[in-house]
C-alpha cells in the first residue's frame, strides 16, 4: 500500500512585543527634539542677529581709540583662532589646545583692566588707525531678522551633515583592516544560503512576521583574534555590526557542520537589528556622542541631551533586546540550533565552575527558547490532528 505524506498547515504568527521605550519611542523622541532644536535656533538667530548688530555698532567706535586696547584685542583673537584651529583641524584634545592660550587670554584681560584703572593715560594713547564710527541703530525693540534665523537654521542642518560624515569616516576607519566579501564569491554564496534557510523558516507561519527579510548586500570578515577558550565561551562577540556593516569571524565561514551550527543562529540573531529600527537608534546614539565631543554640538544640544537620556533607558532594556534577538532567530527556524549553542556555553561554564552571570542569563535564554519551541511543537501537533486521515489504498480504476 502506498501512503501519501501530509504536512500540517501554517503556524500561527507570533505577536511582536511592544514596549514603552522601544526603538520607535526613541525615534519619535529624537525626531521631536530635533524639530524643537531647529525651531529654537531659528528663533534665536532671528532674535539675536539684530541685537548683536546693535551691540557691534556700539562697540566699533571704541576700537582704534586706544593702542593698548587694540593690541590686547589682537592678542585675544589670535589666541582664540590658534586654539580653535588646533582642536578642529589638528584634532588636538581640548585640554591640550587650550592649555596655554586659555591662561594667556585671561592674563591679557586682567592686564588691560589694571592699566585702565591704574594708568588711565596709557589707555588714552591713540592708535594709528582711525576710529570707526558707524551710524547707530535707533529704536527699541529691534525687529526680528529673517536672515539671521535662516543662517542659524542653516548651521543646524549643516551640523547634521557634518556629524553624519564623521560617523561614516569613523566606521570606514574601523573597517579598513578587515577583509570584504565580494558578491558572487564563495563566502557570499555561503551567507546567501543561510539567508535562504531563514526565509524558509519565516514562511512556515500563516502570516510571515516580515514582509521581506532584509539582508546586508555585503559583509566583512577577519581572522580570529580571541583565544580559543574565550571564543568558545562567547561566540556572539565574533559576529557583530559595525556602523551598519556585518562583520563575521572567518573561523565560522565554512560549510562544515560544526561551523554551520554556530554561524546560522548567530547571523539570524543579528538580522533582528537589521530588520528593525534598532540599527538606526544605535547610529543616532553614536551621532549624539560625536556632537557631545564637538564644537558643532552647540547647534544640536537639545536632541543630543534627549538622545543621551534615551540611551540610558535603552541600555537598561538590553535584557529584553537579547531575548528579542533569540526570538527572531526562532522565527527564522534557528531556535533548536541556538538553544544547543547556549546549552554548550552553559555546560562549559559549569565545567570550569564559573557563574552564569550574563544579563539575561544563559539559563533564562535557554528556557525562553524552550517555551517557544514547545509552543511551536504543540501547534504542529494540533495541525496534524486536524488533517484528514491518509488514504490506505489507491483509488479504484474506473
Amino acid at each position: 500500500m502506498q501512503q501519501t505524506h501530509q504536512t500540517p498547515g501554517p503556524l500561527a504568527t507570533p505577536k511582536a512585543f511592544r514596549r514603552p521605550i522601544g526603538a520607535h519611542a526613541v525615534l519619535v523622541s529624537l525626531l521631536l527634539a530635533d524639530l524643537c532644536g531647529l525651531l529654537f535656533w531659528l528663533f534665536v538667530g532671528a532674535l539675536l542677529t539684530p541685537l548683536l548688530w546693535w551691540i557691534i555698532q556700539r562697540i566699533l567706535p571704541m576700537l582704534h581709540v586706544s593702542l593698548l586696547l587694540d593690541v590686547g584685542i589682537v592678542l585675544i583673537l589670535w589666541s582664540l583662532a590658534h586654539s580653535i584651529f588646533g582642536q578642529l583641524v589638528l584634532k588636538k584634545k581640548a585640554e591640550e589646545a587650550w592649555e596655554h592660550t586659555g591662561p594667556l587670554i585671561i592674563v591679557t584681560i586682567v592686564i588691560l583692566l589694571l592699566i585702565a584703572l591704574l594708568r588711565t593715560s596709557w589707555m588714552a594713547i591713540p592708535a594709528p588707525v582711525p576710529a570707526i564710527s558707524p551710524q547707530p541703530i535707533h529704536g527699541w525693540p529691534l525687529q526680528l531678522s529673517i536672515i539671521g534665523g535662516d543662517v542659524a537654521a542653516g548651521l543646524t542642518v549643516l551640523t547634521h551633515f557634518t556629524l553624519w560624515r564623521r560617523d561614516r569616516r569613523k566606521t570606514a576607519d574601523k573597517l579598513l583592516p578587515l577583509s570584504r566579501a565580494h558578491p558572487g564569491g564563495t563566502l557570499c554564496r555561503l551567507i546567501e544560503q543561510a539567508y535562504t534557510i531563514y526565509r524558509r523558516g519565516l514562511a512556515r507561519f500563516a502570516h510571515p512576521p516580515l514582509r521581506r527579510l532584509k539582508t546586508p548586500p555585503a559583509f566583512f570578515f577577519y581572522a580570529r583574534t580571541l583565544a580559543e577558550e574565550e571564543a568558545r565561551a562567547h561566540p556572539e562577540r565574533e559576529c557583530y555590526w559595525e556602523g551598519g556593516e556585518l562583520v563575521i569571524c572567518q573561523a565560522y565561514l565554512s560549510p562544515e557542520g560544526e561551523q554551520a551550527e554556530i554561524l546560522l543562529p548567530l547571523i539570524a540573531r543579528l538580522l533582528h537589528d537589521y530588520n528593525s529600527p534598532a540599527t538606526l537608534v544605535e547610529r543616532l546614539f553614536r551621532l549624539a556622542h560625536l556632537a557631545e565631543d564637538s564644537l558643532w554640538g552647540v547647534f544640536v544640544w537639545l536632541p543630543t541631551a534627549v538622545a543621551l537620556s534615551c540611551e540610558r533607558r535603552w541600555q537598561a532594556m538590553e535584557r529584553d533586546r537579547v531575548l528579542d534577538r533569540d526570538r527572531f532567530a526562532w522565527k527564522c527556524g534557528e531556535g533548536k540550533r541556538l538553544r544547543k549553542l547556549l546549552r554548550r556555553q552553559l555546560a562549559d561554564l559549569q565545567k570550569t565552575s564559573q557563574p552564569d552571570n550574563t544579563v539575561p542569563t544563559l539559563a533564562e535564554r535557554i528556557d525562553h527558547l524552550g517555551s517557544l519551541l514547545r509552543t511551536e511543537a504543540q501547534q504542529v501537533k494540533e495541525l496534524r490532528a486536524s488533517l484528514p486521515p491518509a488514504p490506505t489504498a489507491p483509488p479504484a480504476a474506473q
